[in-house]
Formats: structure tokens, sequence, C-alpha cells
């Protein structure tokens, strides 16, 4: 499990780590705080599997879901595969959601898409701890016989 500075946390299977590596600077120069380092890129995944500002990585046994996952998002989350969301009813939530966005990319240009994807994370996380408390919790269990 990655475990960043802000508290967000993601899992990598093992499986999808073997082109893995880790970014402290791009082009020579430290990366900007957009894009936030230290982080481990992973080629082959989509970007919400890479925690920036990581703080901490916690190596377990057994799958436990992060922020995005709990929330339905994949598991695993491979390009090649268009492995997005989980199936259920939370898929068709996302795939309205996801159209969103680029409304505003098109309509106010990249500066504000890359402002509500920033801040939409963090008000999301505000809304499940505020009021989905059960959501929340489940976010902080492990299972049984794994320590931090």
């Amino acid at each position: 499990m990655q475990h960043a500075a802000d508290g967000y946390t993601v899992p990598v299977m093992r499986a999808d780590t073997e082109d893995a590596f880790f970014a402290l600077e791009f082009e020579d120069a430290p990366l900007e705080m957009a894009h936030g380092g230290p982080r481990i890129v992973f080629p082959d995944l989509y970007g919400w599997k890479s925690a920036k500002w990581l703080c901490r990585l916690e190596l377990m046994s057994e799958y436990a879901p992060g922020f995005w996952e709990t929330l339905g998002c994949h598991r695993r989350g491979r390009v090649e595969l268009e492995e997005r969301f989980e199936a259920g009813w939370k898929l068709w939530v996302w795939r309205c959601l996801a159209a969103a966005p680029g409304l505003y990319r098109r309509i106010f240009g990249y500066d504000v898409w890359v402002w509500v994807m920033q801040t939409g994370g963090q008000a999301l996380g505000s809304i499940v701890e505020r009021w989905l408390p059960w959501l929340h919790d489940a976010r902080k269990m492990r299972p049984s016989g794994i320590t931090t």
C-alpha cells in the first residue's frame, strides 16, 4: 500500500510492479509540486495508482482497498485493459462523474481542469469522512494478521 503525505492510500498488485520506477526528478530537475514527488510510477497503470508525495510503503500479504478503490475504482487499473471501474452500480456513477471534468477542460481550459481534478478528490474525501463514515472506516480496516 502506498501512503501519501496528504493521507491518500493506493494499493498496487505485485504483478503490476515489474516496470515501475521511483521518481524524484524529471529532466534533471526536481519534480514540480503539481507532479508530486517523490512517487513510484507504474507505466502500465492509470495515474491514480501512483501516490503523489509518497511518505510510506506498506507491504501486504492480502489485498486491501485504497481511497479510490473503496469508492469503486478498479483494484488493478491497467491501462491496456481499460480497467477504470469495478462492475456494479458504482460503474454507472463513475461514468457520469468521469464525463464532467472533460466539460470543465473544454469550457474553461487545462488549468481549471487540473484544479477540478485535484480539489475534486480532496472534496470527495471530505464528503466520505463526513457523510459516509462507514465507508471512511472501511478504508482504515486491515485484513487480520497484517500490521503496519
